[in-house]
């Protein structure tokens, strides 16, 4: 059997449309996300699904169950797993996207997984037992089988 792993991103929120940093903080989906992930819901109603992943975040759990709501696979449960939790942006949380580019050069700067414990945890090497753990399996183990999606 083969996984067939689905990603969708939330759908888009009012900081996305105002152009504001969001990890850790959350905002909710505007109309024209919600439009979106009904459109994303559509696209995926011919493929069944096993499991549900979803981000602890807001968005992404109105995403995950509007899609699902009328899924043919439904009702399956959605598993909330603080994993696929967006990286935290600390003091830049919610601030205008250009603030970061101010403080950090893009072309110098290097992406590291955090704990995801709170916003003041230190940066650490992800958990092998996440969902990475899928993604880049050591030598000779083997995915998860099935269909899986996953919100974040």
């Amino acid at each position: 059997m083969v996984l067939i792993l689905s990603l969708v991103r939330h759908g888009q929120t009012h900081y996305n449309a105002q152009h504001r940093l969001q990890g850790w903080c959350d905002s909710p989906l505007t109309p024209q996300g919600l439009g979106g992930v009904r459109t994303t819901a559509a696209f995926l109603s011919d493929r069944p699904f096993t499991a549900a992943y979803v981000s602890p975040a807001g968005r992404a759990q109105a995403t995950a169950r509007e899609i699902m709501a009328s899924h043919p696979s439904a009702p399956l449960p959605l598993f909330t797993d603080p994993d696929l939790r967006e990286f935290g942006f600390g003091d830049l949380e919610a601030r205008p996207e250009a603030d970061l580019l101010e403080r950090y050069d893009p072309t110098s700067c290097s992406l590291t997984c955090s704990t995801g414990r709170s916003p003041a945890s230190p940066v650490a090497k992800p958990d092998p037992s996440s969902w990475l753990g899928w993604v880049r399996p050591s030598p000779g183990s083997r995915p998860p089988t099935g269909r899986a999606t996953c919100w974040s």
